[in-house]
């Protein structure tokens, strides 16, 4: 009987010692993935969530830096100074105007010229040079587009091939460029987002 408490409890005792080293419903491999799979999906959606949160604190900073340049540019150049845009278009044609006289001779054509030059030279110190201290490409731009406006005036009124007092010539060689330059800035002006151009 003795022996028989003993047996019992030997094996009471590997029993217990088998339930330790081994549990009773063995894990499979199985669900040893699923658990890995679980840890590595949640390491991976707090990464995103840190990878969102940078991207859009990133986006917000540049975003609120684009709306401060757009908001200086109309506040301290178009606010003041469309005034000087629009003078100066109306300026050059009130000028220009004067080139339909058909007995204008060499002299009246450089007065005219020359004060074509006089207004472009008024126009970028007045309005263009503004765009320096906002956009220096910007600023290129426009002084481009004046530039090839007065230009093309000082071709075509010394071309002796035009004669520049017709209506058709006017209209090709003035109006149009005119229009076309005043257009061509305004767009500029327009489809500055904020960005470095």
């Amino acid at each position: 009987m003795k022996n028989h408490f003993l047996l019992t409890d030997s094996l009471n005792a590997i029993n217990q010692t088998i339930e330790i080293t081994a549990p009773a419903n063995p894990i499979s491999w199985l669900d040893t993935v699923c658990k890995i799979a679980t840890v590595i999906i949640a390491l991976a959606n707090v990464a995103l969530v840190i990878y969102i949160f940078i991207k859009n604190r990133e986006r917000d900073v540049s975003y609120k830096e684009k709306s401060r340049k757009l908001n200086l540019l109309k506040t301290l150049v178009l606010d003041y100074s469309m005034d000087n845009f629009y003078e100066f278009f109306e300026n050059i044609v009130n000028e220009t105007n004067k080139l339909k006289n058909k007995d204008l001779d060499k002299n009246g054509k450089q007065i005219i010229n020359d004060t074509l030059l006089l207004l472009g030279r008024d126009f970028e110190q007045k309005f263009i040079d503004l765009f320096l201290g906002i956009n220096q490409k910007l600023h290129e731009q426009i002084k481009q587009k004046t530039d090839n406006l007065i230009d093309d005036f000082t071709e075509s009124i010394f071309n002796e091939n035009i004669n520049i007092y017709t209506d058709d010539n006017f209209t090709n060689f003035v109006t149009n460029r005119i229009i076309l330059s005043k257009t061509q800035i305004i767009k500029i002006l327009f489809n500055y987002s904020g960005e470095e151009i």
